[in-house]
């Protein structure tokens, strides 16, 4: 019996940790340097890159919270963007400071998000819990609904990819396919033609020139299928990318949080 019961228990810890491990979004609680001190923070990496990340973050705020983001320049966007007394009535009826640092990674991008009621006073999970949290969830809601939309632009778009592709490999064999035939029926000729070629006649002359030019097209037409072959191995490799990276995609938008 005891046994029995220890079996679930790793079967249920075993599911658990998978799940965790599966989840495309993770939301930490962190700590960001900030005026020369460790700031609580709100965090997540994700696939999108720094600018449309950015980009995204700051139009939800001003559409959902009619709160516009400061730090963006026509050539260069500063390393903390910041919204300077501003009012988020889920979080607080008070006036705060929000603050957001993106940042670019290997793959994809981290965000980070903080806030202050003033000079020193930070936000966080010990002083604020209640405000800390609902920062929380507006971080999430943002990036369950922004990364869903990434990952579906993104399966369509691989997929349409995908489908143009095929159909070029589709082009390139029956090419292929007709190269080969004509090719046979050439390699007939020439032999026939060879056949005939006795001597320096007037008639052996032009089977000379037809065997000539029989040879050349032949010659021509193999050079092509054998770049056809080649353009098709790629497209083939491309296609192993493009499928892995599309059931990847599927995979994440499955295990949004």
């Amino acid at each position: 019996m005891k046994n029995y019961r220890f079996m679930i228990l790793l079967a249920l810890i075993v599911i658990n940790t998978g799940f965790t491990k599966a989840q495309t979004i993770q939301i930490d609680t962190t700590q960001i340097s900030f005026e020369n001190k460790l700031r609580p923070s709100i965090g997540a990496q994700v696939d999108p890159g720094k600018d449309e990340l950015n980009k995204a973050w700051a139009d939800y705020l001003n559409k959902n919270y009619k709160i516009k983001l400061k730090g963006f320049g026509l050539f260069s966007t500063k390393e903390i963007l910041s919204a300077e007394d501003v009012t988020i009535a889920a979080v607080s009826d008070r006036r705060m400071n929000l603050y957001t640092r993106i940042i670019s990674l290997a793959a994809g991008s981290e965000i980070k998000i903080f806030a202050s009621y003033g000079y020193d006073i930070f936000i966080g999970s010990t002083n604020y819990p209640k405000e800390y949290q609902t920062l929380r969830g507006i971080l999430s809601n943002f990036l369950l609904k922004y990364m869903n939309d990434y990952y579906s632009d993104g399966i369509k778009s691989i997929s349409k990819e995908i489908k143009s592709l095929s159909k070029d490999k589709v082009k390139l064999l029956r090419s292929v396919d007709k190269n080969n035939k004509k090719i046979l029926k050439m390699a007939n000729e020439i032999a026939i033609t060879n056949a005939t070629i006795k001597s320096s006649t007037e008639e052996t002359i032009k089977a000379v020139e037809k065997t000539a030019k029989l040879t050349n097209d032949k010659a021509t037409l193999e050079n092509d299928n054998a770049s056809a072959t080649v353009k098709v191995q790629l497209i083939d490799e491309k296609l192993i990318k493009l499928n892995d990276k599309f059931d990847q995609m599927k995979l994440k938008r499955s295990n949004l949080i």
